[in-house]
């Protein structure tokens, strides 16, 4: 059997299939509660510094008048951004838009103080995260600011509330409940499977008392139980035929037997009977009648084997009876006398006269 039709690799495929489901299940939740189920429908966007700078870029360069913009823009920023922080340097380099001013912003700029800002503030992992944009993209027109602190680099939306937190831990909930029952019904069916392996095995046919067979199901390991089950009823089955067909070569031949046997009995006895008519002498008829006994008793066993070949095919009705062993051992003794005497044996026999 190969393994890909094993019950454990179906089951390793179960088991498998779980543990990936459940990570990739987790993003598809997220987007389902984001677009479908949040009032908002808009998904949780993360604040990153690329779309801030984007944010910023483009903001700042379609500003004609920075003093009446600008502070349109600070409310937008404070409602997109909370904790950002903007302000601004016009063309005569005064900062603007913000009160106290910042650590290490100057009231007035000079160049060396605009490069050092943005030396300080503008490189890689700079804290705040800070960036600068020029009005109309022309230094001489002055520059703006945005500053947020890098911790507060997050989901800038509403998080999910408490309610649809819940409804994401059943949602995970159920995923893993849907694995138990898929472990449930795959052991269930190998139970179905086994208890009606179990039935077939307790059923028996009338007529030969064999089990029935069963359908063969899928080729795992069950179903090579079954085809071997199936396998030994044909075998018993085929030894039951074979046995009958012995049995009833047996009768026939003891049949045969008997009948052959019968034909030179009779006419050894009628042998006998001429020479019993015609000896006289009391020694001779002894003979001929010990004789004669002799294929009376080999004609009886005929009969028996007979009667035993009738009997084992229930064609013959069988009356046990009590007998009377004494007189029957004291008859075959009394037969195999000349026997022992012409071979030189003292023979000295005590029998109970109760019969047995």
């Amino acid at each position: 059997m190969k393994f890909h039709q094993s019950l454990l690799a179906r089951y390793m495929l179960l088991i498998i299939s779980a543990i990936l489901f459940i990570p990739f299940i987790m993003p598809f939740l997220y987007i389902i509660i984001a677009y479908v189920i949040s009032p908002l429908g808009e998904p949780p966007q993360r604040t990153t510094g690329d779309d801030i700078e984007e944010f910023w870029h483009e903001q700042v360069t379609a500003i004609n008048s920075p003093e009446s913009d600008m502070n349109t823009l600070q409310h937008v920023v404070a409602e997109r951004f909370s904790e950002a922080r903007v302000y601004w340097i016009d063309a005569e380099g005064y900062t603007r838009g913000i009160e106290p001013l910042p650590e290490g912003v100057p009231s007035q700029w000079s160049a060396g103080d605009t490069a050092a800002f943005m030396k300080k503030r503008t490189g890689y992992d700079a804290d705040p995260f800070t960036v600068v944009s020029f009005f109309q993209n022309d230094p001489a027109q002055g520059m703006a600011i945005i500053e947020m602190e890098r911790a507060s680099l997050k989901i800038s939306n509403q998080p999910l509330s408490g309610a649809y937190e819940s409804l994401y831990l059943v949602l995970i909930i159920f995923v893993l409940v849907l694995f138990i029952i898929f472990s449930g019904l795959f052991f269930y069916r190998i139970r179905k499977r086994l208890l009606t392996l179990q039935r077939a095995m307790q059923t028996r046919d009338e007529d030969t008392g064999l089990p029935h067979v069963i359908r063969q199901g899928k080729k795992d390991e069950i179903g090579l139980l079954e085809n071997s089950f199936n396998e030994m009823i044909f075998e018993i089955q085929t030894s039951q035929q074979r046995e009958k067909e012995e049995e009833t070569l047996r009768r026939s031949l003891i049949a045969n037997i008997s009948h052959d046997l019968r034909t030179p009995l009779t006419a050894l006895r009628g042998q006998l009977f001429r020479l019993k008519k015609e000896t006289h002498g009391e020694n001779a008829q002894e003979t001929i009648t010990r004789m004669d006994d002799k294929i009376s008793y080999i004609d009886a066993l005929v009969d028996n084997l007979l009667s035993y070949a009738l009997l084992s095919s229930n064609k013959y009705p069988f009356h046990p009876s009590s007998q009377d062993v004494s007189r029957r051992l004291r008859e075959s003794i009394a037969d195999w006398y000349p026997v022992f005497e012409k071979e030189g044996f003292h023979i000295e026999i005590i029998l109970s006269e109760a019969p047995f």
